[in-house]
């Protein structure tokens, strides 16, 4: 019983694995799933290009404003563009 079963197991692990003989993937899956991740690299860098417009619009806003806050109060008035 002991010797059929060391056999048996013994012929289990000696086979080939059974996912050697799966295929994953291609060639046409490898090139649609670089163009998506370059797609969305640039898309995030556009994001993060419109961030930084938006953060040196808001920064050259507030500089603005602080200017004119300053000008009000020593009673003079400039309209910087």
């Amino acid at each position: 019983m002991r010797l059929g079963f060391a056999v048996a197991m013994a012929a289990c692990l000696a086979g080939p694995p059974a996912m050697a003989q799966v295929v994953i993937g291609g060639d046409h899956d490898t090139d649609r799933h670089e163009q998506r991740t370059d797609r969305a690299r640039d898309a995030g860098h556009g994001d993060m290009d419109r961030g930084r417009e938006h953060a040196d619009a808001a920064r050259d806003h507030d500089r603005r404003a602080d200017h004119d806050r300053d000008n009000d109060r020593n009673g003079v008035r400039l309209d910087i563009k």
